[in-house]
């Protein structure tokens, strides 16, 4: 069965959520970082009070960021591809990088793909699309 992550932003749930149900239908084996019921420890940026006050080097000290970083990598070092959702932010895209990095496929989907907004580092990617079939089927077919 193949395995796969879903990079993208909380502000994409139900579109995460979408996908997710879509790919499983099609006989993947998916986690997805906005059910609890798929990740031993869930993290949500509301459990740090007055984070917005905060810097980056002041956020690694906090023990459940750590402790939400090393549960993605677990997934994300699990996983056969990672999906990034698109839109999305600095999160997914490392997430995305880091997969790309380790060996992993990583499939990119948009329900559209504006004109005068892209990436040639999109060019890192297997397969970039906005038809969750025809990437289904291409990650199906990647993989025999």
């Amino acid at each position: 069965m193949i395995k796969v992550y879903l990079a993208s932003s909380w502000k994409n749930k139900k579109l995460v959520d979408k996908v997710d149900i879509f790919l499983k239908s099609r006989g993947f084996e998916v986690t997805n970082f906005t059910h609890p019921d798929d990740r031993d420890y869930l993290f949500n940026w509301d459990k740090i009070p007055n984070s917005i006050n905060m810097t980056q080097l002041d956020v690694m000290q906090i023990p459940i960021v750590n402790k939400s970083f090393k549960e993605d990598k677990k997934w994300l070092d699990w996983s056969d591809w990672v999906f990034l959702i698109l839109p999305c932010g600095k999160s997914a895209h490392l997430e995305a990088g880091y997969a790309v990095g380790s060996g992993k496929k990583l499939a990119i989907y948009a329900e559209e793909f504006p004109k005068g907004e892209f990436d040639s580092m999109y060019g890192f990617c297997n397969i970039i699309g906005t038809n969750l079939e025809e990437l289904a089927q291409l990650m199906q077919r990647w993989c025999k």
